[in-house]
């Protein structure tokens, strides 16, 4: 069975750039003003206007994940109805993983970045084709989690969503 991750977001309204990229080829993206990278010591240095369009794009390095990819985990989730609603209610998620889900047909996708998402919209899977895309999420009360199955080919058995409540410890 071949699973593939990818971690890069398209741009946000953060100033730190260290995994944003443009999410399309064709997208046109400039940095908002003192936005930077930081290197392995944390060390910030300022990015121009052009940064984003020197580097590829999502859409450009997803052509590098293998064909017969079953299981797709990516930080950002796909451009969607249920998985990339964010707070100021847009949809954040990413064009480019949408159309690579619905062009390798993987099994499973798995999702993160947009952590209210499931809370908005009452939902945290989403089938893209036959492909069943998850965002399970989280909130500042509870741990939210799948438990799930998968045969060797990458086939689902089960999934269960399940949510542990945070209890705060007294030491």
């Amino acid at each position: 069975m071949i699973l593939a991750g990818y971690p890069f977001v398209p741009p946000g309204p953060l100033h730190r750039k260290d995994f944003e990229l443009r999410d399309l080829k064709t997208d046109k993206h400039t940095p908002i003003p003192d936005s930077y990278v930081t290197n392995k010591i944390g060390t910030r240095k300022y990015i121009k206007t052009d940064y984003f369009e020197k580097k590829q794009s999502i859409e450009e390095d997803l052509q590098h994940i293998h064909p017969q990819c079953k299981i797709l985990i990516t930080h950002t989730p796909p451009w969607s109805k249920y998985l990339d609603l964010c707070y100021a209610n847009k949809h954040i998620g990413s064009k480019a993983i949408r159309n690579k889900i619905q062009e390798l047909k993987p099994h499973l996708s798995l999702h993160g970045h947009v952590h209210e998402s499931p809370s908005i919209t009452g939902k945290w899977y989403e089938k893209i084709g036959n492909t069943i895309s998850i965002n399970v999420g989280s909130d500042q009360k509870n741990l939210h989690a799948i438990v799930g199955e998968i045969n060797n080919n990458g086939m689902i058995k089960k999934i269960i969503h399940t949510v542990y409540r945070i209890l705060p410890i007294n030491i």
